[in-house]
C-alpha cells in the first residue's frame, strides 16, 4: 500500500512539474526569445503507408535553422552568430541549445526560418530528392520558410513562425477500367520530366523567391515502389510540363508510360492532382486539378499520401 501511494504520489509530481514547465515556456517573464512552429494552414502533414499516422504541424523531432538578427542587423545575445538550431515536437513547440534574447534596450528583432535546417540561408538554390519514396526523403525535399520582421517582446508569450511551401506537390491516381489490371498491382512509380532544382534568392524579412528551375529535364523522380489506393505524392519545383512530354512511368502488367495532353504548370503552394486512367487499349490523363496546399487538401491521408 505504501508503496503504490508512493508511486502516485510521484505520478502527480511529475503531472504538476510538466504543467509548470509547459507554464515557464509560455508565460515565462524573461528575455528569452520563444518560438513555435506551424505550416501556414495546415493541420497533418505526413502519412507513411499503412498504419502509421501522423496528425502534426510537424514530425516529432525534425529540426529547423532559425536565424535572429536585431532590425539594425546587429547580433542578439545568447546565439552563436545568428543562427541556431531547433528542434520542433507535434504539437508545434521549439528548442534549442542557443538561447537568443530580445535586446535589452527594447529594440525589435528579425527572424528567419528554414526547413530542411540543412538548407541555409546563404544558399542560392534548393533541389528536391530523386527518390521520394521515403517519408524522410520526400520531407527533405518540402522546402519551406517562416518569416517575422520587427518582432518585440511581448506578454502574449512564444511567437509563431508559419512556415510557407515553397515549391509544388504532384499527386498521382491511378485507376482501372474495363480490364482485369488493378490499380494496386503498380509498381516502380516515377515522375518523368521533372527539373529537380531550382535557382532561389533569399532575404531575412521577406523570405525566399524562386527563379528559374535548373538542369536537365530527362530525369525521374520515384514516388513509390508500390502503389497506394489513395496515390502516391511527390514534390517538385515548379515548372512547366509541355505537352506530349512523358510525366509518368510505372509498371503494371508491362511499362506504362504516360504523357502529357496539355501543358502542365506546377505553380508554387499548390497540390497538382492528376488521375490516369488504365483500360486494356488505352493510357490517358483523364482528370487534372489544382488546390492550394492547405487542410482541404486531404487526399486519404492513410493510404500513402505525404501532406
Amino acid at each position: 500500500m505504501q508503496i503504490k501511494q508512493f508511486l502516485i504520489a510521484v505520478c502527480i509530481g511529475l503531472m504538476f512539474a510538466a504543467c509548470s514547465n509547459s507554464e515557464d515556456y509560455f508565460n515565462s517573464d524573461d528575455n528569452v526569445i520563444r518560438l513555435t512552429a506551424q505550416i501556414e494552414g495546415m493541420k497533418t502533414r505526413v502519412a507513411t503507408n499503412g498504419n502509421n499516422l501522423h496528425k502534426s504541424w510537424f514530425e516529432m523531432d525534425e529540426t529547423i535553422s532559425v536565424y535572429i538578427k536585431k532590425t539594425d542587423g546587429s547580433n542578439v545575445e545568447g546565439i552563436s552568430g545568428n543562427c541556431a538550431t531547433y528542434t520542433v515536437d507535434d504539437t508545434g513547440r521549439m528548442w534549442s541549445t542557443e538561447t537568443p534574447l530580445y535586446p535589452d534596450d527594447g529594440s525589435s528583432v528579425n527572424i528567419y526560418a528554414l526547413y530542411p535546417s540543412s538548407f541555409t540561408n546563404t544558399q542560392t538554390s534548393f533541389s528536391v530528392k530523386n527518390d521520394q519514396s521515403s517519408p524522410e526523403d520526400y520531407l527533405a525535399s518540402d522546402l519551406m520558410c517562416a518569416v517575422k520582421a520587427g518582432v518585440s517582446k511581448s506578454p502574449a508569450g512564444p511567437i509563431t513562425l508559419s512556415f510557407k511551401h515553397c515549391l509544388s506537390k504532384v499527386i498521382l491516381k491511378i485507376v482501372t477500367t474495363g480490364t482485369d489490371l488493378v490499380a494496386t498491382d503498380a509498381t516502380s512509380i516515377y515522375m518523368d520530366g521533372a527539373r529537380t532544382s531550382i535557382s532561389l534568392t533569399q532575404n531575412q524579412t521577406t523570405g525566399i523567391t524562386l527563379g528559374s528551375p535548373t538542369g536537365s529535364n530527362s530525369g525521374s523522380i520515384k514516388m513509390g515502389e508500390t502503389y497506394s489506393e489513395g496515390g502516391l505524392a511527390a514534390i517538385v519545383v515548379p515548372q512547366t510540363i509541355s505537352s506530349g512530354q512523358m510525366i509518368f512511368d510505372f509498371v503494371l502488367n508491362g511499362n506504362i508510360c504516360v504523357y502529357a495532353s496539355q501543358d502542365i504548370t506546377f505553380e508554387p503552394g499548390c497540390v497538382h492532382t492528376i488521375t490516369v486512367t488504365v483500360n486494356n487499349d488505352n493510357v490517358a490523363i483523364t482528370n487534372y486539378e489544382i488546390t492550394d496546399w492547405t487542410p482541404g487538401t486531404n487526399y486519404d491521408n492513410e493510404e500513402g499520401i505525404y501532406e
